[in-house]
């Protein structure tokens, strides 16, 4: 399992790249207030951390129950073409999966082929991994294979 300390450099190396704060809302929760802070709004204080009910506890049951308890908005945004959303259920996994140190299922995660449409293929990888459920149908299951969800599909997931 990764350490405070590994996460804190992993998401200061990242946090360039964390325009909208997906991969912070994942990972500094993980940390204690002293090494969050640097990634805290100014003025936060370890009262208002810690209230919060941070730190998570950095343990496999926790990380894989946070994943599963988010896969179902992930499904419902991929399924529904939401782009932003799609994205962000992407990074999050991405998050997930480097704490989980799933190096394999990581790649597959991070590789931009595997994405479309909508993160779906990525989605149900995990998904099988983990055991989570994967939504049934011929819209997702097309969507899943990388395919668009049908014919002609005009909400964007044949591109």
């Amino acid at each position: 399992m990764r350490t405070v300390g590994e996460v804190a450099a992993f998401y200061q190396g990242a946090k360039d790249r964390d325009m909208f704060g997906f991969i912070a809302g994942i990972l500094v929760p993980f940390l204690p207030f002293d090494l969050a802070r640097p990634f805290l709004e100014a003025g936060s204080t370890k009262e208002e951390w810690e209230r919060d009910g941070v730190p998570y506890p950095l343990v496999r049951e926790f990380i894989l129950e946070q994943l599963k308890d988010y896969m179902d908005f992930a499904w419902e945004k991929a399924e529904d073409h939401r782009g932003l959303s799609a994205l962000r259920s992407h990074e999050k996994m991405k998050a997930w999966l480097w704490l989980l140190e799933d190096e394999e299922t990581l790649r597959f995660a991070a590789t931009d082929k595997n994405y479309n449409p909508y993160g779906a293929p990525i989605l149900a990888a995990i998904s099988k991994k983990y055991g989570f459920p994967i939504p049934e149908g011929k819209r997702i299951a097309n969507m899943i294979a990388g395919k668009p969800c049908q014919p002609g599909c005009l909400e964007g997931c044949e591109s």
